[in-house]
């Protein structure tokens, strides 16, 4: 379906902290946009694992299976926005509900939009450009004047091109990108650097590089210290392995060196950081 066609009808649109660590799968019945105001968290969209931080954004269509957790020391606040990519099923104007994957039916979904562009979920590690779009959706949602379902329809549809204009023009690096961030999520605990991940995706070192800082805002060794400290954070709360078993298992060699990174990046020791949970 050719994406001009494209006539978004808004169902909902809310901005508030997520409260809720999911530990299983939800699937929406219509589309779902999720902007991160602020903090931090992963958001897993079937199968696959996306770090959330101020300015970024996901878009998937309804169906898809997702999970969003926060971090354990972090507020992450969300604006949301559920909606079909026509008007066809106005009619249902109500939020829909959210379901378990156990009890969800492929008969719930309002519709799929057919388009290549919109077959995979769409992430951005910095959309901060659309988000005064996304506000005056949530201000012209929550005053409700006169017209405001054409109004939104128009400003979410600029928003929707953007996103399409700006995969499309870096459709290959995206997907290399993706595949990168998968591959840190799943390694972090072994010896990853530049050039042992670059030799797996057979780049240059410094291309590599270029494409996730592009992509992330960090550059990649310090993407890579980035993973195993939320790692690190998790284990801390959920576990009671030593610090050293920490350590090792999420791909440094010794305690010292960790201890010296997670300080660095969170002002806290990771001892410290354990006992605000106790």
């Amino acid at each position: 379906m050719d994406i001009n066609v494209i006539q978004p009808y808004i169902r909902s649109a809310n901005c508030f902290p997520w409260k809720w660590d999911n530990t299983r799968y939800t699937i929406a019945c219509d589309a779902r946009l999720f902007y991160v105001v602020c903090g931090r968290g992963t958001i897993l969209i079937e199968g696959m694992k996306y770090n959330l931080a101020q300015g970024a954004a996901v878009l998937f269509q309804a169906g898809t299976r997702y999970m969003i957790q926060k971090s354990p020391e972090d507020t992450l606040e969300v604006i949301c926005i559920c909606f079909d990519f026509t008007f066809a099923h106005s009619k249902s104007k109500d939020p829909l509900p959210i379901y378990h994957e156990m009890n969800f039916h492929q008969s719930y979904i309002t519709e799929r939009f057919d388009n290549e562009i919109f077959e995979r979920p769409l992430f951005f590690s910095n959309l901060a450009y659309c988000k005064n779009d996304l506000l005056e959706i949530l201000g012209e949602q929550k005053t409700r004047m006169i017209f405001f379902e054409g109004k939104v329809s128009s400003v979410f549809k600029n928003v929707i091109i953007s996103m399409a204009r700006q995969i499309t023009a870096g459709d290959n690096s995206m997907e290399t990108v993706e595949k990168i961030i998968q591959f840190i999520n799943t390694y972090y605990g072994e010896e990853l650097n530049n050039q042992a991940i670059a030799a797996e995706f057979h780049y240059h070192p410094y291309y590599l590089s270029r494409l996730i800082k592009n992509a992330t805002g960090l550059p990649l060794h310090k993407y890579i210290m980035n993973c195993r400290i939320d790692a690190a954070m998790k284990l801390l709360v959920s576990t009671d392995l030593s610090l050293e078993e920490i350590a090792l298992r999420i791909g440094f060699k010794n305690q010292s060196h960790f201890s010296e990174c997670f300080r660095k990046k969170t002002k806290k020791s990771p001892s410290e950081f354990r006992n605000q949970f106790v």
